[in-house]
């Protein structure tokens, strides 16, 4: 893969600096400047298509390629990186709270209760069989 550079016009009526404003034939800066487009379509050494596209809508950025056809927002992507939102997993993290007696209605069954530190317990650990193979919480 070749690394090239793109030519840029900057403008200051556009939005950029006008002590920037240089021929067309200047390339741009990496590490200054950034390009202003609609979308990118992703190519590689094979493929010369539209199927790979990052795009935005709104205030979502979209991310479409051939497995996916349909565009997906990032929020929609990182929900489904762990199948629930950072706050569904709170909600999920703090229902343990509610449960004084360990895992129910939807939860391990046959759970095993571990108390350490004796009358002033220190620890509280539930596995999911008294094997203590696979801990719950």
């Amino acid at each position: 893969m070749d690394r090239v550079q793109v030519i840029k016009q900057e403008s200051g009526a556009l939005g950029g600096n006008p002590d920037d404003e240089v021929p067309w034939n200047e390339p741009i800066k990496p590490q200054e400047d950034a390009i202003e487009v609609a979308g990118v379509y992703l190519q590689d050494g094979e493929n010369r298509d539209e199927t790979t596209l990052l795009s935005r809508l709104g205030l979502d950025m979209l991310f479409k390629d051939g497995n996916n056809p349909t565009a997906k927002t990032l929020t929609e992507l990182l929900a489904g990186a762990g199948g629930l939102t950072e706050s569904q997993h709170r909600t999920l993290r703090q229902l343990i709270h509610f449960i004084d007696e360990g895992p129910a209605g939807g939860f391990t069954s046959g759970a095993y209760k571990e108390v350490l530190g004796g009358v002033f317990p220190t620890s509280i650990i539930w596995w999911e069989s008294s094997s203590k193979a696979k801990k719950i919480v």
